[in-house]
């Protein structure tokens, strides 16, 4: 087992694969959060609970609570 090898378990079998065999990629999204947020979180953006296509607060519910993500 050399060090140049990511040890892998999943469903109870063992994999270890060369970091060159690895591809790994990344993306940012758009996360809402309904629970509260930690205190070091950047919120970056706020909208409704209940919304429209356009936007605007669903006017069929009352509680038009705004959530942040």
């Amino acid at each position: 087992m050399a060090s140049n090898k990511v040890f892998i378990v999943r469903c109870g079998k063992v994999w270890f694969v060369n970091y060159e065999d690895i591809n790994i990629s990344t993306s940012q999204v758009r996360f809402i959060e309904s629970d509260p947020v930690p205190n070091d979180a950047v919120i970056v953006d706020r909208t409704w609970l209940y919304v429209n296509k356009n936007g605007t607060p669903d006017k069929r519910f009352k509680y038009k609570q705004s959530t942040r993500f």
